[in-house]
């Protein structure tokens, strides 16, 4: 049986001897919904929870990303063309969503790292 997205927090939580009401104020994620995904009745968090989760958990951002189904995202961007192709083909516009905050990141990271050089 595969290990679900929810029960690696909730394992992990458990591990590192935190709180639910702990994580919730190291994230700004309200309790309800932390424990929503746990449960699994939110499978597949935004990118943005991800990250907050991922430093309160004390877990990779890109692991939890990869268990939360967002696929292989720097093999994807390697290859950006088709990804976006291949991703035009199934998603929801809504689904586009945290795709453009990603970038929108990125792209900021980069422009402040430019300006810095």
């Amino acid at each position: 049986m595969k290990v679900t997205f929810g029960q690696t927090l909730r394992a992990q939580r458990l591990k590192i001897g935190k709180a639910l009401n702990r994580i919730s104020s190291e994230t700004g994620i309200h309790q309800n919904q932390l424990s929503r995904i746990e449960l699994g009745r939110i499978r597949k968090p935004r990118p943005d929870t991800i990250k907050l989760m991922a430093t309160a958990y004390e877990l990779p951002c890109e692991s939890l990303m990869l268990l939360a189904g967002y696929g292989n995202v720097p093999r994807l961007m390697n290859n950006l063309p088709l990804f976006i192709s291949e991703a035009a083909l199934v998603l929801n516009p809504e689904d586009w969503e945290p795709i453009r905050e990603i970038v929108a990141q990125m792209v900021s990271a980069k422009t402040a790292a430019q300006g810095q050089s």
